[in-house]
């Protein structure tokens, strides 16, 4: 090649490398800024999750039913609302009601022993409610409330609007009370909001006025995820690109530049990799069904695993077989493989299964599980209890329930299916596409791996010196762009 065609080649490259150069010097200028917030926020989460209401509590300070009670049987109340799909019986407010749901419609409520149809609670049975939960009193009630930021999560969907309780206690405890069940839903107290305030708040970007518009939501956080992760990836490259080119000229590859820039390349190449799995993985994180499966079973399997509709189902319950069950905190009507059975809460207890011509027990029979997924999925070959360390996995990264047990289902797509034992819902279907994504996100993100699953006196630790190293990065990139910055406009 001759003198002047490697001039025009090594003028290419070196226009090609500026390019590059300035577009990763001011993307990354606004991605810093992202990574400084999720590392920082993400800390935080290692201590403070996003408040919830664990279902233990909600049942043993909830309210108490007395099933003797009713005088409405389940196949009356179902009459109300034909459409639903499920059907609950608990207290509200010192009276039984049935629930009647139905998948994104308001849930109709039916007075146990009228059967009239209620409407909405007030705020002052929210209040008593709230008492009687907490053995405080209220201290302010805001009434229907539709979205809060404790609340904004679609999976209260179903129990809006909701009355905001603070009680007059030095936690600073907020419960949320569904207007239509009159179940307390959430609580929070006074710590967990502000360490949330710079924890999974800014970290999730789960400000009300965004995340209650769900697509808008997804869209943006996928967007900006995916917008960070390829300013990254770009300079890692430059920076793997510096590196050789001071190695081949003799240098160390370590002292390319002076300064806060020679910090962003060193930290660039040793944290680099971490940063891009982590941006990587919470990027995937909203996937959302876009690259991967979502894990959830079809409305075809849901309907097979069950077998019958919903007013079947309450039709083999006598009202003598409700009335005899004694106080509990809710009792749901449910069918699998055709059979339907009562799935009783109580508020002390594990949860029990009740069905004709057989004693209480604490999980389905296996036959039903067995016959309800061969009706999901016709395909199969075979289907087997599953036992491996990687069910164990899947079971603590997904938190599943202890009644979450794993099946292995061979189609030509081996299904791993996980099915909750005492209710007989399919909780996860994690096909290939779902275990390819579970592995990506809890391997990179979570660090939910064998050896550190389970062990958090190791995994903290270890996510939290990653997280630092990723935090000073971002910061070194802040620093520099905020110097070119005023440099240009100077």
């Amino acid at each position: 090649m001759s003198s002047d065609s490697l001039a025009a080649s090594s003028n290419s490259t070196r226009s090609i490398v500026g390019g590059l150069v300035w577009l990763h010097r001011w993307t990354g200028l606004l991605v810093c800024l992202f990574f400084a917030l999720w590392f920082a926020s993400g800390a935080v989460m290692l201590f403070e999750p996003f408040p919830s209401l664990p279902l233990g509590e909600r049942l043993s300070r909830g309210e108490q039913l007395d099933p003797a009670t009713i005088a409405v049987s389940p196949s009356e109340a179902l009459a109300a609302s034909p459409e639903a799909d499920s059907l609950q019986l608990r207290a509200r407010d010192g009276q039984p009601v049935y629930v009647l749901g139905a998948d994104g419609k308001t849930p109709v409520i039916v007075a146990a022993k009228s059967g009239r149809i209620l409407g909405e609670m007030d705020a002052e049975a929210a209040g008593r409610i709230a008492q009687a939960f907490s053995g405080m009193k209220p201290l302010q009630i805001d009434p229907g409330l539709e979205y809060d930021q404790w609340i904004v999560h679609e999976g209260f969907d179903d129990g809006r609007p909701y009355h905001r309780v603070t009680l007059d206690d030095p936690a600073g405890t907020v419960l949320y009370i569904s207007a239509w069940t009159g179940e307390v839903r959430q609580k929070t107290t006074r710590n967990q909001r502000a360490l949330n305030s710079v924890g999974a708040v800014p970290h999730w970007l789960y400000w009300t006025a965004i995340r209650q518009h769900w697509s808008f939501w997804d869209s943006l956080v996928w967007w900006i995820s995916l917008g960070a992760l390829g300013s990254a990836l770009l300079g890692f490259v430059l920076g793997i690109y510096r590196y050789v080119q001071s190695r081949t000229r003799g240098g160390s590859g370590w002292r390319v530049y002076v300064s806060w820039w020679r910090w962003h390349h060193v930290l660039g190449l040793t944290a680099g990799l971490f940063l891009l799995g982590w941006i990587l993985s919470g990027w995937l994180s909203m996937d959302h069904g876009r690259l991967f499966s979502r894990g959830g079973a079809s409305e075809a399997a849901v309907a097979a695993m069950r077998g019958e509709s919903l007013a079947a189902a309450v039709m083999a319950i006598s009202p003598g077989e409700v009335a005899s069950l004694g106080p509990v905190a809710a009792i749901d009507f449910r069918s699998l493989a055709g059979n339907g059975f009562l799935h009783v809460l109580r508020p002390a207890d594990r949860s029990r299964v009740f069905f004709p011509g057989s004693p209480a027990r604490e999980t389905l029979p296996e036959e039903w599980v067995m016959a309800g997924l061969r009706a999901a999925y016709p395909r199969a070959t075979s289907i087997e209890r599953g036992t491996s360390d990687s069910a164990q996995l899947y079971s603590r990264a997904e938190e599943l329930p202890d009644t979450a047990h794993l099946y292995l289902v061979n189609t030509p797509d081996l299904h791993r299916v996980f099915v909750d034992t005492g209710t007989g819902k399919i909780l996860v279907d994690m096909d290939a596409s779902r275990r390819a994504y579970a592995w990506i996100y809890y391997a990179l993100h979570t660090y939910q791996v064998p050896g550190l699953a389970g062990r958090d006196a190791l995994r903290i630790p270890l996510m939290l010196l990653l997280l630092a190293a990723g935090f000073a990065l971002s910061v070194t990139g802040i620093v520099i762009g905020y110097r070119r910055l005023r440099s240009t406009l100077a």
